[in-house]
């Protein structure tokens, strides 16, 4: 599997004014592909991408975004102009993360076994989605955008490794009209995972937003060990005579799970804190669960994330008036 780029050829039917653009893909020179495996490496994009920004600044091409036509008409409205669809991704492999002390995947747990959080498969979520995210960034800057809007991240592991995963996240790079435009350099590169309708709203009350949040944690919940007699038997997840019983909550796993969702907030509170913020909006908090055990159900994998946006007034919000949209954002 090689590194491509795209030279573009232009031909046109005769008789029909339509240019039609083939794009032919040619490999890359040696050199070329060392420079952009260089790069990557070094947390930046890859030479084909730095090209095709390059192509977007200062020229008459048509710009990319993924607005619909209601965001980009509204977004015209208040003086945003978008500029360019941007990305960044990441492939990751996590590496060895061991279990508890004392925890063995066929035996039955007990109260000694305590839940923690797995630190080697955090920090690899956490790291892979900073790369990509960084890559983004480098985009954006590349093309002298103010900010991203709608920015979307995804995640998931790859079908050929149980240990590798993958970060995807796009967004649309605009820039702001002059009388928005921060001078100071707290506001950041405005990076939003609200959609467009969201940032006019935003800026038309004398707010912008200055910064995506985001945290990922992996927990690990032993399955408490409940004598005989309990509602449910010895086993929560077991069948058979007594192994059904009344509704009750498992505490010691509700109790995980809410902790993990602690951790995710309160680590999106301390990077707000950092940037100076004034407050936090659209937090799209999620948790997922995974099962441990090689014939029942022994333990736990808990997984939250939390992605959201860290906001700041406008520089002169006094100025700033509500606008009246009449455009069915909702399309």
């Amino acid at each position: 599997m090689g590194l491509f780029s795209k030279n573009r050829g232009a031909q046109t039917a005769q008789g029909s004014a339509i240019q039609r653009t083939n794009p032919q893909i040619t490999p890359m020179s040696e050199e070329d592909i060392q420079k952009s495996l260089q790069s990557v490496a070094e947390g930046g994009v890859p030479l084909t991408a730095k090209k095709r920004l390059e192509g977007q600044v200062g020229s008459d091409r048509p710009f990319t975004s993924t607005l619909s036509t209601s965001e980009f008409l509204a977004l015209t409205s208040v003086g945003l102009v978008p500029i360019s669809q941007v990305m960044g991704s990441s492939v990751y492999q996590i590496g060895y993360q061991p279990l508890p002390m004392g925890f063995s995947q066929g035996m039955a747990m007990g109260s000694l076994i305590q839940p923690q959080l797995l630190s080697v498969q955090t920090e690899a979520l956490n790291r892979c989605r900073d790369l990509a995210l960084t890559r983004l960034v480098d985009e954006a800057r590349a093309v002298g955008a103010d900010g991203v809007l709608a920015v979307k991240i995804s995640s998931g592991s790859l079908d050929f490794g149980t240990n590798v995963i993958s970060t995807s996240i796009t967004g649309t790079a605009f820039r702001y009209p002059e009388s928005l435009k921060p001078k100071s350099k707290s506001y950041g590169l405005g990076l939003t995972n609200l959609s467009g309708a969201d940032v006019i709203q935003l800026v038309s009350h004398g707010y912008l937003p200055v910064g995506i949040l985001a945290s990922v944690v992996v927990y690990f919940a032993p399955i408490p060990y409940l004598p005989m007699g309990s509602p449910t038997g010895p086993s929560i997840f077991g069948g058979g005579a007594g192994g059904w019983g009344g509704n009750f909550e498992v505490s010691s796993l509700s109790q995980a799970l809410r902790y993990t969702q602690h951790i995710v907030r309160s680590s999106v509170k301390e990077q707000a804190e950092h940037m100076r913020a004034d407050g936090v909006v659209g937090m799209d908090l999620k948790t997922g669960s995974a099962p441990i055990g090689d014939e029942s159900t022994r333990a736990v994998y808990f997984t939250s994330s939390v992605y959201a946006t860290a906001i700041k007034r406008a520089p002169s919000p006094q100025d700033a008036k509500p606008v009246d949209i009449s455009l069915d954002l909702a399309t």
